[in-house]
């Protein structure tokens, strides 16, 4: 309210002082508490509705490993095979895409960083190289007729 004010001021000549200016500082907001942002039941039912789907099946390991990576959308959308550790105990985080194109910085924060696999995910992506037969430049999350990932989620075309 007071930037809007501001704003118009210039704008519009409004002529008094900014009545907010004051008046935001003191507003206090109180947000619940949660530990969790997802309880694990509210978690499998989640995944169980992406594998229980017909289209959106596909993308059930790429949330699973978003969960549980704490990795950026565009970081996981970029990851490679040739990223992953040995026995996919760990990835490389340098690598991000957006819009459909790697990003010429890299990561959101322009830093690259080497991320711990949980054996869950190890597993899944173990079970996952099994099935596709990748190359090591492909992605490990790929669009389900090639190309990123991430272009179907920004474009809102699932």
């Amino acid at each position: 309210m007071r930037a809007a004010w501001d704003w118009a001021k210039g704008k519009y000549h409004l002529t008094e002082p900014n009545p907010w200016r004051d008046r935001i500082d003191r507003i206090k907001v109180q947000l619940p508490k949660h530990d969790d942002p997802l309880t694990i039941a509210e978690f499998q039912a989640i995944i169980a509705a992406f594998n229980a789907h017909p289209v959106y099946s596909f993308y059930a390991e790429f949330v699973i490993f978003l969960s549980h990576s704490a990795c950026r959308f565009g970081e996981a959308a970029g990851l490679r095979w040739k990223h992953l550790g040995v026995g996919y105990s760990t990835a490389w985080i340098g690598d991000s895409i957006s819009r459909g194109h790697l990003n010429k910085k890299g990561t959101k924060t322009g830093k690259f960083r080497t991320i711990e696999i949980l054996p869950s995910v190890r597993s899944m992506l173990v079970e996952r190289y099994e099935r596709v037969k990748p190359h090591p430049d492909d992605l490990v999350f790929p669009a389900p007729k090639g190309g990123s990932i991430a272009i179907l989620f920004e474009l809102h075309i699932l």
